[in-house]
C-alpha cells in the first residue's frame, strides 16, 4: 500500500495501518483470490487505475488471465 501511495495513487490510512495479523484474522491463512485483489485510482486522474493481485512467489499466473484485465 505505501508503495502505492507514494506513487500517487489513492490509499486510506487504516489501509497503511493494516497489520499482518489483521490480514489474517480477517481472511484466514489461505485467502482467495478476489480477497488479494486491489484497485486504487490515481490521485491526480481519478480516471487512471491500477489493479494489483497479491499472490505468494510461487505463484504464475497465466498470460491469459492477465490479458483480460
Amino acid at each position: 500500500m505505501e508503495m502505492l501511495r507514494d506513487r500517487d495513487y489513492v490509499v486510506a490510512e487504516f489501509e497503511l495501518a493494516f497489520t499482518k495479523e489483521a490480514f489474517r484474522e480477517k481472511y484466514g491463512d489461505e485467502p482467495k483470490r478476489e480477497d488479494l485483489v486491489i484497485q486504487k485510482p490515481k490521485r491526480s486522474n481519478t480516471a487512471e487505475h491500477v489493479s494489483f493481485v497479491c499472490a505468494p512467489c510461487n505463484f504464475y499466473p497465466a498470460v491469459k488471465g492477465l490479458q483480460g484485465s
